[in-house]
């Protein structure tokens, strides 16, 4: 197995995991082709990155930086909806949150909303301390 077999593998396993779990739990049905749309696009990033022209080319070297913060944010996608399905298993167990709660929309968009926000917090504060010099 190549070394872009694994990279590619290592990028669509966890991206189709996010798919399809975030369209379960937080995507209404009236939205779901706005949703395909949206992660189609930000998904595709990353390989057309690898696409995009020559080596020197400026549209690649802009879809490199972008996909390599794009990456980390998804990274923290995945593991928030990983600790998301963790959380409901718990809850389904030991009944902490009353059900219907948890599937009330206006729950379901505040928790996305966190998640999502959270994820990009981190990449900020990444960023924030990458580009830091320090002495």
């Amino acid at each position: 197995m190549g070394f872009h077999t694994i990279i590619t593998l290592s990028y669509l396993i966890p991206g189709l995991y996010i798919f399809v779990r975030v369209w379960q739990l937080f995507i209404p049905r009236r939205h779901i082709l706005h949703y395909i749309l949206v992660y189609g696009i930000l998904f595709a990033i990353y390989p057309l990155q690898n696409l995009a022209g020559d080596s020197g080319s400026r549209i690649r070297e802009i879809l490199g930086i972008f996909s390599g913060y794009l990456i980390a944010f998804m990274l923290y996608v995945f593991l928030s909806v990983l600790v998301t399905d963790v959380l409901l298993l718990v809850n389904l167990a030991f009944r902490i949150v009353q059900w219907d709660r948890v599937k009330a929309w206006k729950f379901r968009r505040v928790y996305f909303a966190c998640v999502l926000v959270l994820s990009a917090l981190v990449v900020t504060g990444g960023i924030i301390n990458f580009n830091t010099i320090r002495i």
